[in-house]
Order: structure tokens, then C-alpha cells, then sequence
């Protein structure tokens, strides 16, 4: 039994599922979700205390990431906005793309939490979205 065990007080996730559409999910518990790859994009599931990836967020991962063209977009707006206030940090900025959605859903809200590459060494940059809106691009030091 590992330490998540101990607070999750759900069901015990399934290892592996195999979604129709999304393919081969494997359960990390490092993660506390269940991880894929779709469309070119590496992706994880959170956890909501089923066995399963809830339907919910499995639908809206699916239909956020078919949406790659907007979401490389959105990307591509926010990436402007902070070239602008910080033109120094310019070449970072431009080089930021995607490595990794998280789904996860907050508040009755499906949302994404999606970690940017390259990280720099004090940088570790994100976008954020909140059902079919950008939140924003931001960064952790």
C-alpha cells in the first residue's frame, strides 16, 4: 500500500485502462493520475477517487487536444504578450512549446495545467486553461 492509499478513500485506480479514442492509460502514483500520449501531446488524467479516468475528463482531454491548432495558438498569443512587457527574455520566451497537459477538474470546472519546455534554470514555465479559456502563460521559479 503505498502513502497515496492512505488519503485517497476512493476506489483503487486501475493500472491500465485502454480508452477507445485516448488509447493506453497507465496509472502513476507518483502523478496521482493516469498517463497517455494523443495527437502528439504527453498527457496525465487526474485521479477522482473512481477506478477509472472520469468520463467528464476524459471527454474534455480529447476534445482539447484535437484542438491542437487553438491551443498552439493560444500558446503563440501569450508567448507576444510576454515578449513585449519582457523583450530581454525574448529568445526563452520564443522557445517555449508544449511537454505536458495535465487535466484535472477544480471546482466543477475542467481545467489544464500544461508544463512548457525548455525549463531554464530559473524558470520552470506553464500555461493554464480553464475549460475552453486561456488563463494565461506564467512561470515557477
Amino acid at each position: 500500500m503505498g502513502i497515496l492509499d492512505f488519503f485517497r478513500r476512493g476506489e483503487r485506480p486501475e493500472a491500465v485502462v485502454l480508452d477507445p479514442q485516448l488509447g493506453d492509460l497507465r496509472w502513476s502514483e507518483q502523478d496521482e493520475g493516469w498517463l497517455g500520449s494523443f495527437n502528439g501531446f504527453s498527457f496525465s488524467l487526474a485521479y477522482e477517487k473512481v477506478s477509472r479516468p472520469a468520463q467528464q475528463l476524459v471527454a474534455y482531454a480529447l476534445r482539447l487536444m484535437q484542438k491542437r491548432e487553438w491551443l498552439t495558438q493560444t500558446l503563440e498569443a501569450e508567448k507576444e504578450k510576454w515578449k513585449r512587457e519582457y523583450p530581454a527574455q525574448a529568445a526563452e520566451i520564443d522557445a517555449l512549446e508544449f511537454d505536458h497537459l495535465g487535466f484535472y477538474r477544480y471546482k466543477s470546472a475542467n481545467q489544464v495545467f500544461a508544463n512548457l519546455t525548455p525549463e531554464s534554470d530559473d524558470r520552470c514555465w506553464r500555461i493554464e486553461y480553464k475549460e475552453d479559456t486561456c488563463m494565461g502563460l506564467g512561470y515557477d521559479s
